[in-house]
Formats: C-alpha cells, structure tokens, sequence
C-alpha cells in the first residue's frame, strides 16, 4: 500500500490508524481524530487534507481593491476597482503592440487595446448588431 509506505509504517498499521478514526494531516505530519478535519466536498474521504489547526481565521476585509476583489461591492470597493480597471486599460492602449499580441480581427481587441483597424472595428461592428438583435428579441418575447 503507497500511503503506508509515504507515512513510513506498514500496511498493517495504516490500517489500524485508520479503523481507530485517525487520518494523517499533511502539515503535522502526525495522525490526528477525524474530528479535527472540517468537511470537504472534493476529496475522497469527505475531510479536509489538513486538521483544523492548519487553516486560519479569515482576515477582516480592508476596502478598497482588495476588498473588491474578496467580494465587497461598497462605493469605496467599486470606485477603487472601476480605478484600477480604467488604468489597466490606459497602459493597454498605450502600448500599440498589445493589440498585435491580443489579436486582430476582435471585439475584444477594439474595446481591451483601442484597436481600430479594419478587420477590429468590422469585429465589434458585428457584436453591436448581434446585441441589438438579442435586445429586440428580448423586448419582444
């Protein structure tokens, strides 16, 4: 048996470990109750890999980007993230050869790298119409 041999015991005694309601924690590197795991949905046993003692508390939310990025939705989070996103897209303008790296031929590369050859503003042509027929087929419907 591999696990036995990766926790440097025998078969035998893996076995015993595991009928007695031990299971190996990776971090302590020692077997521990079942009843210091948490469940895990992902995992063949229904426990988490490591007990209770390895996973930390999480941390409160700092808002601004972080905290949009954890989740929080507050004006202070949005505004900072709509920021961050609105200088992402300058430096992505500012650097021509990003849209020759993206692509052309895009939607994206038209809105993401302010593309405006032929064959990117026939892309995003093509999506303004798409969305304008899924908008009228929506108010009909």
């Amino acid at each position: 048996m591999s696990a036995a041999a990766r926790h440097g015991i025998t078969p035998a005694q893996y076995q015993a470990n595991i009928a007695a309601g031990l299971k190996w924690c990776r971090a302590c590197q020692d077997w521990q109750s079942r009843q210091d795991y948490k469940p895990s949905a992902s995992t063949y046993d229904g426990l988490r890999p490591l007990c209770t003692r390895h996973y930390a508390s999480p941390k409160p939310i700092t808002h601004g980007l972080t905290g949009y990025r954890r989740g929080c939705r507050c004006d202070k989070c949005r505004s900072t993230h709509n920021a961050a996103q609105r200088r992402a897209k300058a430096r992505r303008i500012a650097d021509p050869t990003g849209a020759d790296r993206a692509g052309h031929g895009k939607a994206t590369t038209y809105d993401n790298y302010g593309c405006r050859c032929e064959s990117c503003k026939e892309a995003k042509s093509e999506r303004n119409r798409a969305n304008r027929l899924a908008r009228l087929q929506e108010h009909a419907a």
